[in-house]
């Protein structure tokens, strides 16, 4: 029996989500400095990381719902990357400058 569209979307979205969440304690670090600091890899949800974060506190997999919901919706393309735009320039200088550049190179 195989799995419908809508359940392969839901869990690509549960586990944005989750991969989120845990990988917010170690976002921009090296894959050196992660496994010194977690051997075994990030198991838990933890205060902290570079935006000091609430345990389980999402970062970007709220954007990654947006979008999809926004897609799913009729959301014109044109539309949907001045939303990615602002949401862009509304983060913190260096995530903005990490993330953004597709946003600000996919439409003329």
């Amino acid at each position: 029996m195989g799995i419908d569209k809508r359940s392969k979307a839901q869990g690509c979205l549960l586990g944005q989500l989750a991969g989120d969440a845990l990988g917010s304690l170690v976002e921009f670090q090296s894959p050196d400095e992660i496994r010194r600091s977690y051997p075994d890899g990030v198991r838990e949800l933890a205060d902290g990381g570079t935006w000091n974060t609430i345990a389980g506190q999402p970062t970007n997999a709220l954007f990654a719902m947006g979008i999809a919901y926004a897609i799913q919706s009729g959301c014109e393309r044109k539309d949907l990357y001045q939303h990615i735009r602002q949401w862009a320039a509304d983060m913190p200088a260096l995530c903005r400058r990490v993330t953004a550049v597709h946003c600000y190179t996919a439409v003329p």
